[in-house]
């Protein structure tokens, strides 16, 4: 007859973590007129709990130059997106920083392009994030100084440039991302693509309208789900 011994091993069964749900979307600014924004979100990825959350904005290329009025070289939108996830849960976003594909024509040296994507949780207490800027060169990309703290991310790329990119300003330090309240809650992203132009030949850089390969951006940013 076998006996078993005062030390027993127990298996524990870790439960599943919740996948968020996306209740709503809404877009407003002139980088996301009515029918010009959407977004999609990847699967939960169970080895990092969390998934991938992208706007595609298809009218969102700032243009100037000779007769191209200064409003139309700043494009921004705000997302508002209400997330939710079982209440023993929490969300954290762009902890790794936002992605960020699109284009612009630049015409000269000493212009360049500020994209900037800002988060935030209306019901946030989190520490806020310190990013560091990519400053993109031709084909070049350079860290440039921190930014200071706050929950920004943010790419620089700098002229003459003509045509597509894609940028990513990684989180620097021990900083993390923005969290919701224990069950999720509402994130606003403003996403901001601005234009700076100084020095010689300040009336060029854009002749006609976008093409509709040339106005369509991506940001893409991770959403963790973390225990409360």
């Amino acid at each position: 007859m076998h006996h078993l011994s005062s030390s027993v091993l127990f298996a524990f069964v870790v439960a599943a973590v919740p996948e968020p749900s996306i209740i709503s979307v809404k877009y407003t600014g002139n980088g996301c007129p009515r029918n010009a924004a959407s977004y999609s979100t990847s699967t939960l990825d169970p080895s990092s709990n969390l998934i991938k959350l992208i706007h595609y904005l298809n009218e969102f290329t700032p243009v100037y130059g000779a007769g191209i009025a200064l409003r139309d070289g700043q494009k921004q939108c705000l997302a508002t997106v209400d997330i939710v996830v079982d209440a023993a849960y929490k969300l954290r976003v762009n902890n790794f920083g936002t992605n960020v594909n699109g284009y612009v024509r630049l015409a000269y040296l000493g212009h360049d392009l500020r994209i900037t994507a800002n988060y935030t949780f209306t019901t946030d207490t989190s520490v806020q994030v310190s990013l560091k800027t990519t400053v993109m060169c031709s084909h070049e990309k350079i860290d440039g100084a921190d930014t200071s703290l706050q929950s920004t991310s943010q790419s620089i790329v700098r002229g003459p440039w003509n045509g597509r990119f894609t940028g990513s300003a990684p989180v620097v330090g021990n900083k993390v991302g923005v969290e919701s309240s224990c069950g999720g809650g509402t994130l606003q992203a403003i996403l901001k693509a601005d234009i700076n132009a100084r020095g010689e030949g300040t009336g060029g850089g854009w002749v006609g309208n976008p093409a509709p390969s040339e106005d369509d951006w991506g940001f893409m940013a991770d959403i963790e789900v973390l225990t409360c």
